[in-house]
């Protein structure tokens, strides 16, 4: 299968992520498939439309595997002339952000009811969704490869991995470490 793939490689971040943003594209190319990678956060919206269209004709993908959390690279209207243009087109859409209010906003609706697939990992999100026409599933965030050697961790009863990004999420910190148990909370924003 060729697949073009379009994952987001933050710009605050852009070299972290190039070098271990990698586990889904070497399970895919591990599985046989030819990957054509695209640093899509890289190009202007303009230049983006541009690269796509030299893309597609130069590599005639059987799968569009994206990563749009957003309507500023691809909206309905331009989802709608590539479904046009390549009818056959098998396109999965990934978002693996928590924040339910940026999944669910009318034009991010829009624009995926013309995607086959939207994976998600916030999972509130799915009867919004299937209500709006939208076919989507739970997808939890996979492993990633350590690209350099991790640190000794100290061993735990409990280990959360994730943010704290929000007061409910502080909230569940704060009872997580008031358990009569050895709790490690690894992610950002929490105190220790």
């Amino acid at each position: 299968m060729k697949i073009l793939y379009l994952p987001i490689i933050a710009p605050s971040h852009h070299a972290i992520a190039l070098a271990n943003k990698r586990g889904l594209y070497d399970a895919l190319v591990k599985a046989g498939h030819e990957v054509n990678e695209v640093d899509y956060c890289s190009y202007s919206e303009q230049d983006f439309q541009l690269k796509m269209n030299f893309t597609f004709a130069k590599i005639e993908p059987d799968l569009f595997l994206t990563q749009f959390q957003g309507v500023n690279y691809m909206n309905a209207e331009i989802a709608e002339e590539f479904r046009q243009l390549y009818p056959n087109l098998l396109w999965f859409n990934i978002n693996q952000d928590y924040w339910p209010e940026h999944h669910t906003t009318p034009d991010m609706l829009a624009l995926l009811k013309h995607v086959d697939c939207q994976l998600v990992s916030n999972g509130s999100v799915l009867a919004d969704y299937a209500a709006n026409g939208v076919n989507a599933v739970y997808w939890p965030f996979g492993y990633e490869t350590p690209q350099r050697a991790l640190p000794d961790v100290p061993q735990h009863d409990i280990v959360y991995l994730g943010n704290a990004y929000s007061d409910h999420r502080r909230k569940l910190g704060k009872l997580l470490k008031a358990l009569p148990y050895n709790v490690g909370l690894y992610g950002a924003g929490w105190d220790d």
